[in-house]
């Protein structure tokens, strides 16, 4: 994936959808298919029929899931997501996000 193509030049609304590999209940459960799409799909979808945001940035640490994912947005930033993160963790994996962002406005 490249990253040339997403990056914000001003500040803008950034949608960040967290999609580890991981999972203990369901593993790989972002990229199994629901209803004729993978699950990662609708919340991609969502996100940009809302018009809400700019920007959506898929965070993962699996390469098929970004690899997915950007099937269903093009300009699909994939960042690291950890597969074991407490929330705590989980706000630094967010704010690592932003400050990425705002070092390319």
């Amino acid at each position: 994936m490249t990253n040339d193509n997403c990056l914000m030049t001003q500040k803008s609304n950034l949608c960040i959808i967290p999609a580890r590999g991981g999972s203990k209940r369901i593993p790989r459960k972002n990229i199994k298919d629901f209803l004729g799409k993978p699950i990662i799909a609708y919340s991609i979808e969502a996100a940009l029929k809302s018009g809400l945001f700019e920007e959506v940035v898929v965070s993962t640490d699996d390469n098929e899931i970004a690899e997915v994912a950007e099937k269903y947005y093009e300009n699909c930033l994939s960042l690291p997501m950890y597969p074991t993160l407490t929330e705590t963790e989980q706000m630094f994996v967010i704010e690592t996000i932003l400050k990425f962002y705002e070092s390319k406005i």
